[in-house]
């Protein structure tokens, strides 16, 4: 059994795709799309999930779903305690113990805090309901997406500001917001997925059909798989890497040192880069559908979201969670 290098969940482990025997299985209906799950810090045996415009959590054993904040299906903008606070598409969130999560209010174009102790809300960045491009004390965002906390810095977020083209920095402790990379090409990417490399630093994201790398040191960014045009791996079912298409990639987590798996949304399946050996090849068939079964025949409606915990990977997609378990 290898050992994964995911960085939100260190020391879970990784089952390769042949081991799976169950194949794809649902863990809960939800009533949006999950844009992002974690681990919830503060009970191991929930996960804490986006579903649209709230935050819930879920049991893993007796998928008891309890609501955090905001209303899945009522978007706005609104301050307030629990379901009384209003958001317009939770895309990102991340978790800082001991008991604060930082949202990403993509289509308020604004980042906010959630106290779990108390389910009360408040901006940190940005200015709710306005986008733009803005840094220091008077920040804009337009759409930010995906959030991580820096490897290399402790003290720094890095967020993925879609609509900016930008990778933005912000201080946890003063909330200062800068930005490290910024695209100023408004015909190309924009970027969404991201994944931090716990050794080099690096930041993998996705854009729009495909896959970056990051440099961590001179912030200088290269393709490594995909294109600007939409297409499909599945007539053969894998592909080359430098020859592989996506459509629309969301999500993407570390599978081990060599291995990445994607969330391609479009395509309504999963795909596991193998940089090792140069393939990258599809999980599900590509239909699209809520059909539970082995890992070549299930049917995925728009995937966004991936976790790996316990030896399972959960997929957030359009309508439910499901899970592909090794046991």
């Amino acid at each position: 059994m290898m050992k994964t290098t995911f960085l939100s969940n260190s020391g879970f482990n990784y089952i390769p795709p042949e081991r799976y025997e169950r194949g794809v299985n649902t863990l809960i209906r939800t009533e949006g799309i999950v844009y992002h799950m974690e681990v919830d810090i503060l009970h191991r045996g929930n996960l804490l999930l986006s579903d649209h415009h709230s935050l819930k959590t879920v049991n893993i054993e007796n998928k008891n779903v309890l609501s955090v904040v905001g209303v899945a299906l009522e978007a706005g903008y609104a301050e307030g305690v629990g379901q009384n606070a209003r958001f317009n598409i939770i895309a990102g969130f991340i978790q800082l113990p001991p008991s604060e999560i930082i949202v990403l209010d993509t289509r308020n174009h604004c980042v906010r805090s959630v106290d779990r102790k108390t389910q009360a809300t408040n901006v940190i960045a940005g200015v709710c309901t306005s986008e733009g491009y803005a840094e220091n004390n008077a920040t804009l965002f337009r759409s930010p997406r995906s959030i991580i906390l820096d490897v290399k810095n402790s003290r720094q977020l890095i967020v993925t500001d879609r609509g900016n083209r930008a990778l933005r920095t912000i201080d946890v402790k003063t909330q200062l917001v800068k930005t490290i990379f910024k695209n100023n090409d408004t015909s190309t990417e924009t970027y969404q997925g991201i994944l931090q490399d716990p050794t080099t630093g690096d930041i993998y994201l996705t854009f729009r059909h495909g896959i970056a790398r990051f440099d961590y040191n001179t912030h200088t960014i290269t393709h490594i798989a995909g294109s600007h045009t939409a297409g499909s791996i599945l007539k053969d079912g894998r592909s080359s890497i430098q020859n592989i298409l996506f459509y629309h990639p969301k999500e993407l987590v570390s599978l081990d040192s060599g291995s990445l798996l994607v969330a391609d949304s479009y395509n309504h399946n999963l795909i596991v880069l193998n940089f090792t050996s140069g393939v990258g090849i599809p999980v599900c068939s590509g239909l699209r559908g809520h059909v539970d079964g082995d890992l070549w025949s299930c049917q995925l409606w728009y995937p966004q979201s991936l976790l790996l915990a316990n030896n399972t990977v959960y997929v957030g997609e359009t309508g439910s969670i499901r899970a592909i378990n090794s046991e």
